[in-house]
């Protein structure tokens, strides 16, 4: 089967079905020199000021803009959840402390009429009492004998309602003992299972997945990069709560042995190596110095990205290049 020649441009590019891998051949654009003219008795035209060439977007610098963007939203979404968490406990905590406080009005209250309750029966006893001995000094035999029934009843009272202070003044005791201990208790803290679900912004499948990666909230770098991880994930076209998805961030966060390249990591049947964008060829450097790259295969998967981004498979191999080149120089490094 004869070798297909690289494609140098973006037509040669897309005679290759978009479902197959296509090698982009990098050429420097041809250095135009200008003629000089025979006749030295013409007189050559005044230069004419041109208006300064604007510079055409580079797509590498565009993603890597949306990544900070996406990381800068990742963190202001865990600030407002951690906000709403903090919210969640004092409210919590208000509702819990005014039902404390009820209860305790309450029990004064009843303590209170407990009080009155044995003042009122001592007070009813003792007036049957008197009662009692001034219908016997009259020989009233029938006011002395209702006397002493009110004497019998307020006697049962007062037994009761002492009984019932004996009780509420123990239960006094008790809170006396029990309320410096609650005054020390603290604010409650969550653990990362209960914090994950207090976001009720993520779907069941995330909050999942967050439980068996926990350091993916505990780490402040990769909690930093989980939202930058989603954000490329969906940009790629990837369905969020997908195995693709998740296989995605796993790859982006470092879970999975990963080349973080513009592609999107798509774990594959049978297969969970990501796909990467090796360099086939160098070419010699005029320079003397290290070989540049001259060719780039591009999987139908970055092939599907580029025309999402809006660029043809010549331009993404370029930004290939360079993303390739500014991690070689340290400038591209993990985001924080």
């Amino acid at each position: 089967m004869p070798k297909i020649r690289p494609a140098r441009t973006a037509e040669e590019a897309a005679l290759t079905p978009v479902s197959e891998p296509v090698t982009i051949e990098l050429t420097d654009p041809p250095i135009q020199v200008a003629a000089e003219s025979s006749a030295a008795s013409v007189t050559a035209p005044p230069p004419v000021e041109q208006a300064p060439e604007t510079e055409a977007p580079n797509p590498l610098q565009k993603q890597l803009d949306d990544l900070k963007a996406a990381e800068a939203l990742s963190r202001a979404q865990a600030a407002e959840a951690q906000r709403q968490t903090a919210e969640a406990i004092r409210i919590a905590n208000e509702h819990a402390n005014t039902a404390a406080r009820a209860e305790v009005a309450e029990e004064q209250a009843l303590y209170n009429e407990t009080v009155n309750a044995i003042a009122a029966a001592k007070a009813d006893g003792d007036k049957a009492q008197t009662d009692y001995a001034v219908a016997m000094e009259a020989q009233d035999y029938a006011a002395a004998a209702e006397a002493q029934r009110r004497m019998s009843t307020a006697s049962a009272y007062l037994a009761r309602y002492e009984d019932n202070k004996a009780y509420l003044d123990q239960r006094r005791e008790t809170l006396k003992t029990e309320q410096p201990r609650q005054q020390q208790r603290t604010q409650p803290q969550l653990t990362v299972d209960q914090y994950i679900d207090t976001m009720h912004q993520l779907s069941p499948s995330q909050k999942s997945w967050l439980k068996s990666h926990p350091d993916a909230m505990t780490d402040p770098v990769k909690n930093n990069g989980l939202g930058w991880a989603h954000h490329k994930a969906v940009k790629a076209g990837i369905a969020i709560d997908t195995p693709e998805y998740f296989a995605a961030l796993e790859s982006e966060l470092g879970y999975r042995s990963a080349d973080a390249a513009l592609e999107p990591a798509i774990e594959r049947k049978g297969n969970s190596m990501p796909v990467s964008a090796p360099v086939q060829r160098s070419a010699p450097s005029p320079t003397g110095g290290a070989a540049a790259p001259t060719r780039v295969e591009l999987t139908p998967e970055q092939r599907e990205h580029a025309r999402i981004s809006g660029v043809d498979e010549v331009t993404y191999a370029r930004g290939v290049l360079r993303l390739r080149e500014a991690k070689a120089s340290g400038h591209y490094g993990e985001q924080r």
